[in-house]
């Protein structure tokens, strides 16, 4: 994988190998367009994201662009690309720290009410569960062998 870029398209494209030339061509749009996309000048439309993830074989992709372009960000968890090892250890701490709550999880839901006292460890473990589903996203799309799954 491409690490240091910024721009997902850009990463997704190198990491398949592909020059800006022959990436264009098989995305039917101009070399300019693409450098545009790449370097956040213009927003890349729903179609040829779609191509690109097709292209790159890079489903991950499709979320990145979601996440990007419209109201997923408050929906889509974000993620990071890592390695194989990385993403299993990240999952594997993610689900501990969720598992420790288990107690205080059953406390406050145990009622039916989240009351003004429980919001705050209530927040905290909402967010620990987003924080699990994001290193799940990060298994799922991790490197291996040197491919994206």
């Amino acid at each position: 994988m491409a690490k240091g870029c910024d721009n997902p398209y850009k990463t997704a494209r190198k990491a398949a190998g592909l020059t800006q030339d022959r990436a264009a061509m098989l995305l039917n749009v101009s070399v300019d367009s693409l450098r545009d996309y790449e370097s956040n000048l213009r927003p890349v439309p729903n179609d040829v994201a779609a191509a690109m993830c097709d292209a790159y074989d890079a489903q991950y992709l499709a979320i990145a662009h979601l996440r990007m372009t419209s109201i997923g960000r408050q929906a889509i968890p974000g993620f990071k690309l890592r390695d194989l090892p990385e993403a299993v250890l990240n999952l594997l701490h993610a689900v501990q720290q969720f598992v420790d709550k288990n107690q205080m999880i059953i406390r406050i839901t145990a009622d039916g009410i989240i009351s003004s006292s429980e919001q705050k460890e209530w927040d905290n473990i909402l967010m620990l569960a987003e924080n699990l589903q994001s290193a799940l996203m990060s298994v799922k799309y991790a490197d291996v062998g040197g491919e994206r799954r």
